[in-house]
């Protein structure tokens, strides 16, 4: 099975879960069309956040596994499909609150060290 859904057109997000933090103050809704993605089936104990429009593909979604947790985006962060993605007034802040979900409360992961390492960039 092709596992990628591409247009040129582009693709919407939609919030599912509108009270977890990583979506915090972050309206999707104007979020610039994405021009593809990955077709995934969320994982059983994952909560899907949000959802590409029109679908019930997962865009984002999350889970806790081990001591540790893990986060699901289904396109590119980066100028392929997310060519206007990177130049979205929420995009600083989605990512940083992602990170901050990640990393917050995690014993598996120093914080205080990815705060130091982050002072050297």
């Amino acid at each position: 099975m092709e596992d990628l859904r591409e247009s040129t057109e582009g693709f919407t997000g939609s919030t599912v879960a509108t009270e977890h933090p990583i979506l915090a103050n972050v309206d999707l809704e104007t979020m610039p069309p994405i021009l593809g993605y990955n077709i995934v089936k969320p994982r059983e104990n994952c909560e899907v956040l949000a959802t590409w429009n029109g679908t019930n593909d997962p865009l984002l979604a999350v889970g806790l596994f081990g001591q540790g947790k893990v986060l699901a985006y289904t396109s590119d962060p980066a100028p392929h499909w997310g060519c206007n993605f990177v130049y979205w007034e929420d995009y600083q802040r989605f990512w940083s609150q992602a990170v901050d979900w990640l990393v917050t409360n995690s014993p598996s992961v120093h914080t205080s060290n990815l705060k130091s390492a982050a002072k050297e960039f």
